[in-house]
């Protein structure tokens, strides 16, 4: 059953020129100007966490966004960026690896981190408000290679 499910995708995959020619067609990438708004929200939050601070970090990513009220929540992303920060040591770069778009307006941006000790990747789900500001959503990290390659 499973390899005709994967069958009949794969078959599904070459007769369409849309996907089967670009795959991104589907989810392009966020626009130049998106990415640039955006890096304004990221690059002090990765500052933040450079400098070991992941509380000041989520603190002022999600000022002023309904995940500010969200207390437990950010505690614990805090908690899991310190562990991180712990176990790999500290950030030294960071890049934006991969975006794609759902909406002009939704966006998953990945992030991957140096890290003294390997990578780590970053996932940062973005939402550009009415009035034209993006604020984050979402997010998640880790170090597995599923965070890496999709």
């Amino acid at each position: 059953m499973r390899l005709t499910v994967i069958a009949a995708a794969l078959s599904f995959m070459a007769t369409s020129p849309t996907l089967a020619s670009n795959p991104e067609a589907e989810h392009p990438p966020i626009s130049a100007e998106g990415q640039a708004e955006v890096g304004r929200l990221t690059e002090p939050f990765f500052r933040s966490v450079q400098a070991g601070d992941a509380t000041k970090a989520y603190a002022d990513l999600f000022k002023g966004t309904l995940l500010e009220s969200k207390t437990v929540e950010v505690a614990q992303l805090a908690t899991q960026t310190n562990f991180i920060l712990q176990t790999y040591g500290a950030a030294t770069s960071w890049e934006l690896a991969s975006s794609e778009c759902v909406t002009d307006y939704i966006c998953k941006l990945v992030y991957v981190v140096r890290m003294e000790k390997g990578p780590v990747a970053f996932w940062l789900y973005a939402y550009r408000r009415p009035t034209g500001v993006w604020q984050p959503t979402y997010v998640l990290m880790g170090d597995s290679p599923q965070f890496f390659f999709e």
